[in-house]
């Protein structure tokens, strides 16, 4: 969304900005982008094996992060922001009391939703966006009074200032979501024995045993 210099700030305008912000921000909008390293995706098998052993090692699917759409992204916002009674007309013009309890919920918003994706298999760490997280944090209320200090109809840079700080103050909150695996080991040994006969014949038997292990990491 572009905004021209000192221009008012509507309420869409500023629930637009926030859903561009996560979308360009985050690693799995419309797909999985080419930062996110396969040992995150669905799908992902690694084999290791020797002539006794084997070791697979597969992603849980439970810990997996679906991709988004910038769509589902901005219905979710908004449904947040009614919930916590900042919603209001798309035309209405923000005010400095409702910009920044704007701020606030933003904040708890981005902050639930946006997660810093680690594995022990990669040192590669990349933000996504969880859009089945709903744990959201309590979100204190700005008064007029505590408001007064900012202008009373904010304008494009005063917008973007609190767009920066959004940023920075979210990317230090962010919490880590680690990827688990699951282990298979398959592992098998033989023995032989033989016999012969005086007349210099000999035959063999063998048996064989394996074992197979399942385990689940973080």
């Amino acid at each position: 969304m572009a905004l021209s210099s000192n221009s008012l700030i509507t309420y869409k305008d500023l629930k637009d900005l926030v859903v561009s912000k996560i979308a360009s921000l985050v690693t799995n909008v419309n797909g999985y982008s080419a930062a996110v390293p396969t040992e995150m995706k669905s799908g992902y098998s690694y084999t290791q094996s020797s002539n006794k052993a084997k070791c697979v090692t597969q992603i849980d699917t439970s810990s997996i992060i679906p991709t988004v759409t910038q769509a589902e992204i901005a219905s979710q916002f908004e449904d947040y922001l009614v919930s916590k009674g900042v919603a209001t007309k798309a035309d209405t013009l923000m005010t400095a009391t409702s910009l920044l309890n704007f701020y606030n919920v933003a904040a708890g918003f981005i902050t639930t939703k946006i997660v810093m994706v680690t594995s022990y298999l990669t040192s590669t760490v990349v933000p996504m966006y969880n859009k089945n997280l709903t744990n959201w944090p309590t979100v204190p209320v700005v008064s007029a009074v505590e408001a007064g200090a900012m202008p009373e109809e904010p304008t494009k840079d005063s917008v973007e200032a609190g767009m920066k700080f959004l940023e920075m103050f979210d990317r230090s909150r962010l919490s880590a979501h680690v990827m688990k695996y699951t282990y298979n080991f398959t592992c098998s040994s033989s023995s032989s024995s033989s016999s012969s006969s005086s007349s210099s014949s000999s035959s063999s038997s063998s048996s064989s045993s394996s074992f197979i292990a399942y385990m689940t990491l973080e």
